[in-house]
């Protein structure tokens, strides 16, 4: 979990200073640009009040009335510079001093902007426009020292950029603990997987020093621990059903030895109890082999998992010829494959023990639930009969195979479910008619 929080965080810094990075890339050249172009249209407004300036004496030689000119082009290194060109005729601005500014001379009706070097190393930012004026080409070129503009530039720069480290680091913090406290659940739920795997019981923690989240390769083989456990477990309760039918058998002879001829009610007693155990073992490995086709934590498609449990209730009782009727929807279903198998398995050969042909089997959704719905054409039972019908070990035929576990097993699944069951009389069949409905994890 540590570690998806520092990727998170890593990733929303990585955003967030390349999304910074640009703006303050765009920002220190667009500011600079904005700022020329104000200052272009201050400097041609300076070159339009020195043309009106400018006239030519009676001798032709080029004369700049200074008195018209702002005090900045008469103050030394004031960062504000002219120069007028007429010819072999050259003025400077007073402002320049001896210092040599170095900008180029222009045709008439030509117009430039360029950056040049001004006295002091001064960064000069040139506007220059070429012009006629009594008959005469002048040059007239206006520049105005960028030092200022660069630092102030610099400055907004720096500030912005810590600005925007401030927001980097707090948008980090903000999310660090919206992460923290969204991926609790998940530290929890590596605690409760961690436990399982050690086979500590629910809740128990245990790994409160690592906050990491489980990897699917741990989860995977925590399902598959918990299904060769309950792989394990199945193959023991069949093993030990088989284990005992050797005994029971003996004790089938023993009971019909002459020895007890004597006693008959003591032969008959052992007949009875040695048949119900029969019966017992029969039912325990029928269940065993309906509920095997799953496993644990497969993903469960209702028509898939029936067609084969369907046809291994008919394999089971096929001296009854049964006729299956199986509507249920085909798509995934988020609800446990391992316990479906063990409900209809329960459900169906309840259903095939009472039928006398029919069996109609109907799984759908309804109001996000998932219903489930087993009729047959058997004599059903009566209202008063019902109550107490899914209470363990109730039999209505003490003639048929079984000891009445069956719907109290399929009341047991469906309440750890948080489902409900209704025992009903079939309105198309005649005979019972089962329905349960499940609550299913969203999908």
């Amino acid at each position: 979990m540590r570690h998806l929080r520092t990727r998170l965080n890593a990733g929303l810094g990585v955003i967030l200073t390349l999304g910074f990075g640009v703006q303050w890339g765009l920002r220190n050249y667009l500011t600079p640009l904005i700022a020329e172009q104000q200052m272009m249209t201050r400097l041609n407004h300076d070159i339009d009040a020195l043309q009106d300036s400018i006239r030519f004496d009676a001798n032709g030689v080029l004369v700049i009335d200074l008195a018209k000119q702002l005090p900045v082009y008469r103050q030394l290194h004031s960062g504000h510079y002219f120069i007028v060109e007429s010819g072999s005729d050259r003025e400077v601005s007073p402002s320049a001093g001896e210092e040599p500014v170095q900008m180029s001379s222009l045709l008439p009706d030509e117009e430039r902007r360029s950056h040049t070097m001004g006295p002091h190393g001064q960064p000069l930012l040139v506007s220059g426009k070429g012009v006629t004026l009594q008959g005469r080409a002048v040059s007239i070129s206006v520049g105005e020292d960028l030092s200022d503009l660069d630092h102030d530039v610099t400055e907004v720069g720096t500030l912005f950029l810590l600005l925007n480290g401030v927001t980097i680091g707090l948008a980090l913090i903000m999310q660090w603990m919206f992460v923290r406290r969204a991926l609790k659940p998940f530290t929890l739920l590596s605690h409760e997987l961690y436990s399982l795997g050690q086979g500590q019981g629910q809740g128990q923690g245990g790994h409160e020093a690592d906050d990491e989240l489980p990897s699917s390769g741990q989860v995977k083989r925590l399902i598959e621990t918990v299904h060769r456990r309950l792989e394990r477990s199945r193959n023991a309760i069949g093993n030990l059903a088989h284990g005992i039918k050797t005994p029971l058998a003996m004790l089938f002879r023993v009971a019909q030895t002459p020895a007890l001829a004597e006693n008959p009610e003591v032969s008959q007693n052992i007949i009875r109890y040695a048949e119900a155990i029969r019966c017992l073992i029969e039912s325990e490995l029928r269940r065993a082999r309906l509920a095997g086709a799953g496993h644990v934590a497969q993903e469960l498609n209702p028509f898939r998992a029936l067609s084969g449990l369907v046809q291994m209730v008919r394999t089971i009782y096929a001296e009854k010829a049964l006729d299956f009727s199986v509507y249920a929807i085909n798509e995934p279903v988020a609800f446990d494959l391992q316990d479906f198998m063990e409900l209809m398995g329960n459900l169906l050969d309840n259903a095939a023990k009472w039928a006398r042909e029919q069996i109609t089997i109907h799984v759908h959704r309804r109001n996000g639930e998932l219903w489930v719905e087993v009729e047959d054409d058997g004599v059903g039972c009566s209202e008063e009969q019902m109550q107490f019908l899914t209470e363990r070990g109730v039999r209505l035929d003490e003639t048929r195979e079984g000891h009445g576990l069956g719907l109290s097993i399929v009341r047991d699944l469906i309440e750890q479910h948080h489902g409900t069951l209704v025992l009903s009389r079939s309105e198309t069949l005649g005979g019972l008619k089962v329905t349960a409905v499940l609550a299913v994890n969203p999908q």
